[in-house]
């Protein structure tokens, strides 16, 4: 049996035990099913770049279980610069915003970032943004993963869950509230920002493992 991971930084990281003192959930998913998962998964990513740099190229040769963990609707799509969402866009110009993406600023990827801003502050409309990101979801449910009959489809939310899926499972609790949860005044945009998958400590990764290996064992009956 073959798992791969699809989505944003919420499973983009599976590093080694011996730089953090502990084990990933994917980690400990390669350890029970006995594999080795590839992850597709890109931190920053939007749920375009999943559905058109992650998933679709490679349609044709897909694990047997594909993880999605789904991004919220405020990121913005672009094919290779990642990261960019509504807040940080809309404040790129301030130098406080600077000094923590000097690469971004002065240099690599400015144009785009200085687009984004323009966008955000004078053409996003957050009603269609909305109902954009519920369609496309809508769309890659129905039409694009039900043609696939012979892969089963596992869906996470990084953040808030905005589609009820068609033949599928689905953890409810996005993993970010999951975190909050089980570790007080948890934010894992700042504090633990160091932490693979915004996910720190053995004891949150053990328990979304034991989640995700119960949606496993479930869509396999």
């Amino acid at each position: 049996m073959k798992i791969g991971f699809f989505g944003d930084s919420f499973s983009a990281e599976n590093p080694p035990k011996i730089f953090y003192k502990y084990r990933t959930y994917i980690s400990l998913l390669e350890q029970e099913y006995k594999t080795n998962i590839p992850i597709y998964s890109k931190g920053g990513s939007s749920h375009w770049d999943l559905i058109i740099n992650q998933f679709l190229p490679n349609i044709d040769n897909l694990p047997d279980i594909c993880i999605f963990t789904w991004p919220d609707e405020n990121r913005f799509f672009h094919r290779t610069v990642r990261g960019i969402r509504r807040k940080e866009a809309l404040i790129y110009s301030q130098e406080q915003y600077k000094l923590f993406k000097i690469s971004y600023s002065f240099g690599l990827h400015k144009n785009t970032w200085k687009a984004a801003e323009m966008f955000y502050h004078y053409l996003f409309d957050e009603e269609k943004n909305e109902i954009e990101y519920k369609s496309s979801l809508h769309y890659f449910d129905n039409v694009i993963i039900d043609k696939l009959k012979d892969k089963k489809f596992i869906h996470l939310w990084s953040f808030n869950q905005k589609h009820k899926w068609k033949n599928n499972i689905e953890l409810d609790e996005p993993l970010i509230k999951i975190a909050r949860r089980m570790i007080p005044n948890y934010d894992g945009d700042n504090e633990n920002i160091l932490a693979p998958n915004h996910l720190p400590g053995q004891e949150l990764n053990s328990y979304v493992f034991e989640k995700v290996k119960g949606l496993i064992d479930e869509i396999n009956r």
